[in-house]
């Protein structure tokens, strides 16, 4: 968004003998966001359903014998026959390796569902050669010692924007949508680092 080009707004003058304005905000002018630092009234209504599984198997086993060859002496000479049944000798044997088997089952599920359903206002930061505008929104709550920070940002079209100067979520590209609660509540839902990492490194 900051590589493209703003647009370039080209300034009205008023008509001599005109009953109405013609400055920033005429009696009959379209009272929607449409330039920089105007305000916008965002509606956040998001339904996020995550469900994640896998399961891995794996099973392997191995086992054979190895028995050496043989070397058969067909000639008349003793010597040479003795020397034959030496070696022969120094190996016979069979190499057997015992069964081996091994197994290995491991799986996870990951299952989550919110509902986010805010009424934000935010402000245009560029409006685009296009026509189109980048929007920010920050909102900051404090409920019962527990603080959270509602944060979006991304891009509309104008003639998205409802008659009340509105618009919904769902109407915004490249959406960031950021909830963050920080406080004591909030410390309950994630593991502590202590216990986080002897689970992370614990090798059974």
């Amino acid at each position: 968004v900051n590589d493209m080009p703003s647009k370039d707004f080209v300034p009205e003058f008023s008509r001599p003998g005109s009953l109405f304005g013609q400055g920033e905000r005429p009696l009959f002018a379209d009272r929607r966001a449409m330039r920089v630092d105007d305000l916008i009234t965002v509606k956040i209504k998001e339904n996020i359903t995550n469900d994640f599984k896998i399961d891995k198997k794996y099973s392997g086993s191995s086992g054979g014998n190895v028995t050496p060859p043989q070397i058969a002496y067909n000639g008349q000479d003793a010597q040479q026959r003795a020397n034959t049944q030496y070696l022969n000798d120094q190996v016979n044997y069979t190499l057997a390796k015992p069964n081996n088997a091994s197994n290995f089952q491991g799986g996870g599920t990951y299952s989550q569902a919110q509902n986010l359903a805010f009424t934000l206002t935010a402000r245009i930061l560029k409006v685009m050669e296009n026509g189109n505008y980048f929007i920010y929104g920050k909102q900051e709550m404090l409920i019962n010692g527990e603080k959270q920070i509602l944060q979006i940002s991304g891009v509309i079209r104008p003639y998205d924007i409802q008659r009340d100067n509105s618009i919904e979520s769902q109407y915004i590209a490249d959406s960031k949508i950021s909830l963050v609660s920080v406080g004591k509540i909030s410390e309950t839902l994630n593991k502590k680092p202590t216990t986080d990492a002897i689970e992370s490194n614990w090798p059974y």
